[in-house]
């Protein structure tokens, strides 16, 4: 039982030492200006909440740009389906009844 209790006391020294690490390096980091309160945790969050948002946004408005650019795409394939369905030329397709012959 003695080899018990040394091993339970060994553990409470490193967690003493561990815990006077952490405050002295806090007391270190506040003497020089570094160290973060929940004040300049918020406002750095904050700061991160707003990037992101306007990375958002400025994805949202590339988004709807590429959707009308689809939109427009989707009409002009139509319209050129619909004319090869017809059998009449499109502006700047050959005609499939008067194919130009090279040469």
């Amino acid at each position: 039982q003695a080899g018990e209790g040394f091993i339970v006391f060994n553990l409470i020294v490193a967690v003493v030492c561990d815990a006077v690490a952490v405050v002295d390096r806090e007391v270190q980091a506040e003497k020089l200006g570094e160290f973060e309160t929940d004040t300049t945790k918020l406002e750095k969050a904050q700061e991160r909440i707003w990037d992101m948002t306007e990375h958002v946004e400025r994805m949202m408005h590339a988004q709807k740009e590429l959707q009308e650019v689809l939109a427009k795409l989707a009409t002009d394939l139509e319209t050129i389906t619909d004319a090869e369905e017809k059998d009449r030329p499109v502006r700047g397709s050959l005609s499939k009844r008067n194919p130009r012959r090279l040469g």
